[in-house]
């Protein structure tokens, strides 16, 4: 179980997803890019849905979700990522949520309110 999905993943370099994306691919990780507008995200296919990628990769779980949405968006797919059972979920500035850390720390989910840039400079991923 070492899949890191990004959620909200995108093409556009500016974008903190996807500079997210690069960091991990640099410091040797396979991020798998998670969002329905893109086929592709930097040469990795984007899978429409976690529940998509569960279904294809036939993965049951996924050790870190790192989230780049709006608590509007997080919240419509709240019952994927109970369903995925993430070992960790990180809730980038901008992505936090309450009543979804709430729902994943009933689980056994590792909450964490941080930035997935700042925390792989500085060795804390």
């Amino acid at each position: 179980m070492t899949a890191i999905l990004v959620l909200g993943a995108h093409p556009d370099t500016s974008r903190f997803a996807n500079k997210a994306m690069r960091l991990l691919k640099s410091h040797g990780f396979d991020p798998i890019p998670i969002n329905p507008r893109f086929e592709k995200v930097m040469e990795s296919r984007c899978y429409a849905s976690v529940a998509e990628w569960m279904q294809e990769s036939g993965e049951k779980s996924a050790d870190t979700v790192t989230l780049y949405l709006s608590r509007i968006h997080s919240s419509k797919i709240q019952s994927e990522l109970l369903d995925l059972k993430p070992r960790r979920v990180i809730f980038n500035p901008g992505a936090e949520n309450s009543e979804l850390e709430n729902a994943l720390k009933k689980i056994g989910s590792e909450v964490v309110e941080g930035c997935t840039l700042v925390m792989l400079n500085a060795g804390s991923f």
